[in-house]
């Protein structure tokens, strides 16, 4: 139940809001906001569900994680190569809102052992 409540509250508090900055910065600049895609339909989702394909916690957070990771490495790329005060400002809150995602799966990680996975045979 802790990395569900996790996860909705990054999607409440980080992704949808950093959509919304970066839509409202590209209307200002008179640019296209690329359309959404649509999701994939859900619902198939359990039904025909192979032994032993479930993923654990763990590997969700280990792989959010690893996202995160990458993101805030492209997120500095981009504010070390970006020019405008404007541009910078709104790199700058996405890396820090983000980084904000990071520490609390590590924290997560940490809090439940999950930091290094077991060796598989």
């Amino acid at each position: 139940m802790e990395l569900k409540n996790s996860l909705n509250m990054g999607m409440e508090t980080l992704i949808i809001p950093h959509i919304e900055k970066i839509q409202s910065f590209m209307h200002k600049e008179g640019l296209e906001v690329p359309a959404v895609p649509p999701r994939k339909n859900l619902d198939i989702i359990g039904k025909q569900i192979e032994p032993n394909t479930y993923i654990q916690d763990d590997g969700i957070v280990n792989s959010i994680r690893e996202i995160y990771k990458f993101g805030l490495t492209l997120y500095m790329r981009g504010l070390s190569e970006s020019t405008r005060d404007d541009i910078r400002q709104l790199v700058w809150q996405i890396l820090s809102d983000d980084y904000k995602g990071y520490d609390a799966m590590v924290k997560m990680d940490r809090k439940n052992n999950w930091l290094i996975s077991p060796p598989t045979i």
